[in-house]
């Protein structure tokens, strides 16, 4: 949340459409992991690779959307953010790429 707290205030919305942000990011994060699962069980044994956008791509993203759909192992790699990277811990990301 704190993550999508600074991207919002950042494009300096008010805090009703904030709510509705946060709710379109759920949704858009089910979509996509429907489809994902969807392409998963129709291509046993493939590996896949998705590029999403890094709020998508964090663990509360997609990857925790698509456990509703398939108990794949997965991990994520996740581009660098507007934020502390000292503030990302194991349930974000598995890996985090730091631009210095």
């Amino acid at each position: 949340m704190d993550h999508l707290v600074e991207i919002f205030q950042y494009k300096g919305n008010t805090d009703r459409s904030f709510y509705f942000f946060c709710e379109a990011q759920v949704l858009w994060d089910q979509s996509m992991a429907w489809y994902l699962a969807e392409y998963i069980k129709g291509n046993p044994g493939r590996k896949v690779i998705v590029l999403a956008g890094a709020i998508h791509a964090w663990k509360y993203g997609i990857p925790k959307q698509i456990q509703k759909y398939t108990s794949n192992n997965m991990k994520v790699i996740v581009p660098d953010l507007p934020v502390d990277p000292k503030s990302v811990n194991e349930n974000d990301a598995d890996y985090l790429i730091i631009h210095s």
